[in-house]
């Protein structure tokens, strides 16, 4: 069973009490990042050729990437003030192993967008990144559940808590 401590120290920044924030944050870069694997995974142009995809997707994608700044400092904190607990850390991991990945996709789309050179030859590695990036919200969101709710509140949960020992 998962034992997280109910009682912990609140977040301070400068010696403002923050409390935890990090749940107020994580719902952004998950929206715009699943929105741009999606985008990137998802033949879209071949069905609706007028859309501007290519927009939509790196906005998508930068817009993500920005939104796991914040997200990532205020729950390095909220771990900081849990203290050494297995799900956290597994949590926190996985979170920081997904944040890179996204982190390099964009990085490739912003030097393409500054070179104005088109990523038509390496499409094939933005999908897989993208996939393996989605699995990656889907691991780092399980566990993030498993932490609030429990390791068996839904199927996908009770499955990635499985597969990684928390039950």
């Amino acid at each position: 069973m998962i034992s997280v401590p109910s009682q912990h120290r609140r977040g301070t920044i400068s010696g403002m009490d923050i409390g935890n924030i990090h749940p107020a944050f994580v719902h952004f870069p998950i929206a715009f990042l699943f929105a741009y694997a999606v985008l990137e995974i998802v033949p879209l142009a071949r069905w609706f050729p007028q859309a501007p995809w290519s927009v939509l997707t790196r906005a998508s994608l930068w817009a993500g990437a920005a939104f796991t700044i914040p997200t990532v400092i205020t729950g390095l904190l909220a771990a900081r003030e849990v203290g050494d607990v297995a799900i956290i850390t597994a949590h926190k991991y996985a979170g920081l192993v997904t944040v890179a990945i996204f982190i390099v996709l964009a990085a490739i789309h912003l030097r393409s967008a500054m070179k104005g050179v088109d990523i038509g030859g390496i499409r094939w590695f933005l999908r897989v990144g993208a996939f393996v990036g989605l699995v990656g919200l889907f691991v780092t969101g399980a566990l993030g559940a498993a932490i609030v709710y429990g390791p068996t509140v839904d199927p996908i949960v009770s499955l990635v808590t499985s597969i990684l020992g928390f039950q």
